[in-house]
């Protein structure tokens, strides 16, 4: 009976893994699909939706604006999401997440004007801010603690997934009515959300936010049935600890000494991982192929392809980052990158173009556009590889545990403002000075940062998470004697 008892709780354990990941990759394949899904419907919806003071069409700005508005919201909801997440919970929060991506993909796909589109899209963004507060979290707490790190990558890697569907999506609709097309690929990312729900109400709330609220008998529950193999009573003991650890921690001390150093790099660095251009050819990818000379259909494929290139980077990245280290893949991630951008201005520099600001035109030779289409590669395999797959995990760690989740979220907040920006004037700034000295910028910005992360970044790997508050007491170097041992503990994890 013993043995038949231990069998069907760990079948019920794999289950509930199994429900934990297919959870957590539906709402990043969401996430993802977004990213990439209205740069590519905008090819279609400036035909026919009503902007103000236009008969027709909507303008470029209105155009871009529409794309920054998921950004602006998810800014929003961001800074509001630790609220509903720590006090209603994540299982609750999460399930309301997916309510509201189901209500708001469909209302962007019912829009019938710029207002109806801008508030159904800023709503979206609002609810996805939500979600990359309490997501990760109730993935990694639900997690059995040998699955954690795949069903976290597994989430990442749904990510760039779903940039790559929301382009298949495209070229399944481009030959559709522009009345209708776009709205099918709002709807559709409606999808995953709707499958989502059913599975979010199966799972149970996290155990730690049971410890959170005094519910230890409760927690103790689902410890048993997530992770069977644990000595729940020494779990439930270390996460009783780590909660009082936590709560030593404030806001307030990330702008004192010695910490404030630590913020300001997290501002600077958030700042680096967008404004370097990434999201320019995730969110107008479509648009930057269109100016090449490729029609709707093989600008889609196009960068389905560029993105399949992307998630395989993803793969390599979780590979190899702990064996080469956070700063060298961050470094050498905006060095390729910079080069890809390089090879970009100089595609769009040397291109015979005629017209001026919106009206420009460009006319492509062979070689042009060859060197365009794999800076455009090169530049997002390198991010994806060096930056995006690598500095999220590695930001983590360079602040001790009380200050974590702070950390996080300045470099989440700065983050976001560089992501507004871009998707914001893009498209202007390259009209105004032509998008081959944007490119430009971007290069200049990469190096920048390469030099940044050599001079200021803290070195994480092969030490212990909350040894990093003595880089940050000693201004911001590892104190004499100590310099040396990430590289000693990199060569230990190799052998």
């Amino acid at each position: 009976m013993a043995t038949m008892s231990s069998t069907a709780k760990m079948e019920q354990a794999k289950r509930m893994a199994k429900m934990v990941a297919i959870g957590g990759a539906l709402l990043g394949i969401l996430y993802g699909y977004d990213q990439s899904n209205a740069g590519a419907a905008q090819n279609f919806f400036v035909e026919s939706l009503v902007g103000p003071g236009q008969p027709w069409l909507i303008t470029e700005a209105q155009s871009s604006t529409i794309l920054a508005a998921v950004p602006y919201g998810i800014l929003l909801g961001c800074l509001i999401g630790s609220f509903p997440t720590d006090r209603w919970g994540r299982k609750t929060t999460t399930l309301w997440v997916a309510i509201g991506y189901v209500v708001f993909c469909l209302a962007q796909a019912m829009s019938v004007n710029f207002a109806t589109m801008l508030v159904a899209r800023v709503l979206l963004g609002f609810t996805i801010g939500i979600s990359l507060i309490c997501v990760p979290v109730f993935i990694a707490e639900s997690a059995a603690t040998a699955k954690r790190g795949r069903v976290l990558v597994a989430y990442q890697l749904a990510g760039v997934f779903g940039i790559i569907v929301a382009y298949l999506v495209a070229m399944a609709v481009n030959d559709m009515s522009y009345e209708w097309n776009w709205r099918v690929m709002f709807a559709v990312a409606a999808i995953p959300a709707i499958i989502l729900l059913p599975l979010i109400i199966k799972l149970p709330e996290t155990s730690r936010w049971l410890m959170m609220k005094g519910r230890r008998t409760e927690a103790e529950e689902v410890l048993r049935a997530v992770d069977p193999d644990v000595d729940p009573t020494a779990t439930l003991d270390e996460i009783q600890a780590a909660i009082e650890d936590e709560s030593a921690g404030s806001l307030g001390q990330m702008f004192r000494k010695p910490f404030l150093r630590a913020t300001i790099f997290m501002m600077i660095m958030g700042l680096l991982i967008q404004v370097t251009g990434i999201n320019a050819f995730v969110a107008y990818g479509s648009v930057i192929l269109k100016d090449m000379g490729f029609d709707n259909f093989s600008s889609f494929a196009i960068n389905a392809a560029i993105n399949t290139v992307s998630f395989v980077a993803v793969i390599f990245a979780m590979t190899y980052v702990d064996r080469w280290g956070r700063k060298p893949l961050i470094m050498g991630g905006f060095a390729v990158m910079a080069v890809g951008l390089i090879m970009m201005a100089i595609a769009f520099g040397s291109a015979i173009t005629t017209g001026t600001g919106s009206a420009t035109e460009f006319d492509f030779t062979t070689w042009q556009r060859v060197l365009a289409l794999a800076g455009q590669t090169i530049g997002m395999a390198a991010f994806n590889f060096g930056v995006g797959g690598t500095v999220w995990a590695w930001a983590s760690e360079s602040l001790p545990s009380h200050l974590r989740s702070y950390g996080a979220a300045v470099l989440l907040a700065f983050d976001l403002l560089g992501n507004i920006f871009v998707i914001q004037w893009f498209t202007t700034l390259g009209n105004a000075i032509g998008p081959a000295k944007v490119w430009g910028m971007f290069a200049a910005l990469a190096i920048l940062g390469i030099f940044f992360v050599w001079k200021f970044a803290p070195e994480t790997k092969g030490r212990d998470v909350d040894d990093v508050r003595k880089f940050w007491e000693n201004g911001g170097k590892w104190p004499e004697g100590e310099a040396a041992m990430s590289s000693a503990g990199g060569a230990a994890s190799k052998s």
